[in-house]
């Protein structure tokens, strides 16, 4: 990879579509109360520690999976694993919940760099799971920081619903053989179509949508005639009361886990067709 390739590279964030429907309407089946907006400080907090790790992992271990044995044994072998990063990666605070999930997969044959030009490109439009689509649009590049707008869109016949984001999203390649990126939400917004060509701005504090801020930090590594890709994905979503927790936490690991594991098995099927 060329630097003016770096330069020019646009960070591809694929949120599954899956995740947000399928939590919100869990959500929407236990409980009619009206969302409160969800403040930041303790996900901001709790980025800044994921910042401060970005680097450090090169003295001991680049990937999470490099940690343990039996995990890299399994990624070589049958080609995925997906666990929570901490515990149960939940975390639950006054602000909302937050889901910390990380998931690796092998690439026979497909380096780094192809990854990278694979994950990083400027106004782009991909196919999402089923009736979806992700849409990509350059706002602004600073060196290795860049900027960016994304749209993923979920239609049905007569409705449907689009969340729109911005993110911002950095980059490097502490060695020739691998490279990291943190994207990270700075703003979202949930559009809702009452038909076609209809859409309209839901307001913030009645949000029917689960999902507040993402950020999304990927790893990858050549090995074994092959790379390593891993992503963490990390999300806030709004706070689940304590009375209906015991219903939607289960739902909620489940989907988090699914929507990681799809978007390593489709990242593997595009990168190695």
């Amino acid at each position: 990879m060329t630097e003016a390739g770096h330069r020019n590279a646009v960070k591809k964030v694929m949120i599954p579509a899956t995740f947000d429907e399928s939590i919100g309407r869990a959500s929407q089946r236990s409980s009619t109360t009206e969302l409160r907006v969800v403040g930041t400080p303790e996900w901001e907090a709790y980025l800044s520690e994921v910042r401060l790790g970005l680097d450090s992992r090169n003295a001991y271990a680049f990937l999470w999976v490099q940690e343990s044995e039996e995990r890299m044994q399994h990624v070589l072998g049958s080609g995925f694993v997906v666990e929570p990063t901490f515990g149960t990666g939940l975390t639950i605070s006054a602000e909302g919940a937050i889901h910390d999930w990380i998931g690796a997969v092998y690439l026979p044959g497909v380096t780094p760099a192809e990854i990278f030009a694979s994950f990083n490109q400027t106004d782009n439009v991909s196919p999402g799971h089923g009736p979806a689509m992700m849409k990509t649009e350059l706002l602004s590049r600073d060196g290795n920081k860049i900027q960016f707008a994304a749209t993923s869109e979920k239609k049905r016949a007569l409705s449907g619903y689009a969340i729109m984001a911005n993110y911002e999203s950095v980059y490097s390649w502490p060695a020739p053989d691998r490279w990291w990126s943190m994207s990270s939400s700075m703003r979202m917004q949930r559009f809702a179509y009452d038909g076609p060509l209809k859409a309209r701005r839901q307001p913030a504090e009645i949000q029917t949508g689960y999902i507040r801020r993402v950020s999304c930090v990927t790893r990858a590594i050549e090995m074994e005639r092959g790379s390593i890709i891993e992503v963490r994905a990390i999300v806030l979503g709004r706070r689940v009361p304590r009375a209906i927790a015991w219903l939607v936490i289960p739902i909620v690991r489940r989907i988090c886990r699914n929507a990681l594991l799809t978007t390593l098995r489709q990242t593997r099927d595009v990168l190695t067709a």
